[in-house]
This record gives structure tokens, C-alpha cells and sequence, in this order.
């Protein structure tokens, strides 16, 4: 199957436009996590911390489960000190609410992930990509096949 100059040219405008996206993709990281809090206190903080910790644990682990793992529960309680930046911020739901967004050391988060015997499966976002022809039909997989 040959390809047409034009839908060859869409192709490569439609990979540009989604090169911004793609850049704000990779620029969320596996290691920051926003949860919801019910006031600042120091004791709402840590739980946040320990609650935001679990998640990122999930993820860099590439989903495994490690309540289980001997250490588990000692790196929940370490969590403050695993973060390296926090924050809070206005939830827009419904009740709106206070939420804390806290950002990890990913060395810190890897080594406690090793210590419980577990692996880093390290986080690969999904690509989801839809081409169009030149007439706006949706391109299948047998189309593309031919520029993979």
C-alpha cells in the first residue's frame, strides 16, 4: 500500500501537534501524588504522606502489591522524610476540600522498594495515538502497518 503525499504530509503535521503533549505527558512524574487532607496539621500532613507514599509505591513498582513485603509499614511511617517538596492546594469537588500534593525522592522511594524485595518496574506511560485520513476517517491498524 502506497502512501499519498498528502496523508504522508498529515501524518508528520499530526506528530507535531502531539509533540507538546507528549512533552506534558513525560513532565508528570511517577513520584508526585496530590491527596486530600482535612486541615494542615502536622498529624493530617504525615497521614498525607504516608497515604501519597503508598500510591507512588504502587506505581514504581509497576503495580505490584507490597503491603505484605516486611518494611512496608516502616517506610509508610519514614514517608515525611522520603518528601521533597509539598504543598497544598484548593480541591475544586464537591464539598471542596484541602489537598496535598507531595513530591518524592525517587532514590529514597527505590531503595525502599528494594529493601522490601520487590522490584522497580519503573513507570512507562500508555501512547495512545489516532490518525485520521485526509478525508477525516479514523486510520486502523492495517493501515499504519505499513510506516511501523
Amino acid at each position: 500500500m502506497r502512501l499519498s503525499r498528502p496523508l504522508i504530509a498529515f501524518l508528520l503535521l499530526g506528530f507535531a501537534a502531539l509533540s507538546p503533549l507528549r512533552a506534558l505527558a513525560q513532565s508528570t512524574s511517577p513520584y508526585t501524588v496530590v491527596v486530600p487532607v482535612s486541615d494542615t496539621s502536622e498529624a493530617q500532613r504525615d497521614q498525607g504522606f504516608a497515604t501519597a507514599l503508598a500510591q507512588v509505591l504502587a506505581r514504581v513498582s509497576g503495580g505490584q502489591d507490597l503491603r505484605s513485603k516486611p518494611g512496608y509499614a516502616d517506610a509508610l511511617k519514614h514517608a515525611p522524610g522520603m518528601v521533597q517538596q509539598y504543598q497544598y492546594q484548593r480541591g475544586t469537588g464537591t464539598p471542596p476540600g484541602l489537598l496535598l500534593q507531595a513530591t518524592f525522592d525517587s532514590g529514597a522511594v527505590r531503595r525502599a522498594i528494594t529493601q522490601m524485595g520487590a522490584s522497580s518496574a519503573g513507570v512507562k506511560p500508555p501512547v495512545l495515538l489516532v490518525v485520521r485520513d485526509a478525508g477525516g476517517k479514523l486510520l486502523g491498524q492495517g493501515a499504519l502497518a505499513a510506516l511501523a
